[in-house]
C-alpha cells in the first residue's frame, strides 16, 4: 500500500445536523451554493458570518485505499 493521501472536504450542516464528505471541490460548491472564491477563503481560514452559521467546513486527508473502497 502506498502512502499517498488526497485532501478531501467535510461539511457539517448545522441546520439539519447532517455531515457530508466530498471528493471534488466542485461537489462542495454544488451542495452549499457558495462561490468558488469564497470557498477558497473559507478553507484557508476565513470565517464569513453568513456561512459559519449554516455550515462547519473542514479539509481532511483521506488515504488512497479508502477512496478506492468508497468509489
Amino acid at each position: 500500500m502506498n502512502g499517498i493521501c488526497f485532501y478531501k472536504y467535510k461539511l457539517f450542516n448545522k441546520q439539519t445536523n447532517e455531515t457530508k464528505f466530498f471528493i471534488k471541490f466542485d461537489q462542495v460548491r454544488a451542495y452549499c451554493g457558495i462561490s468558488r472564491p469564497q470557498l477558497y477563503k473559507i478553507f484557508n481560514g476565513a470565517e464569513p458570518k453568513k456561512w459559519v452559521n449554516a455550515y462547519t467546513f473542514e479539509s481532511i486527508r483521506v488515504p488512497t485505499h479508502l477512496i478506492n473502497e468508497c468509489v
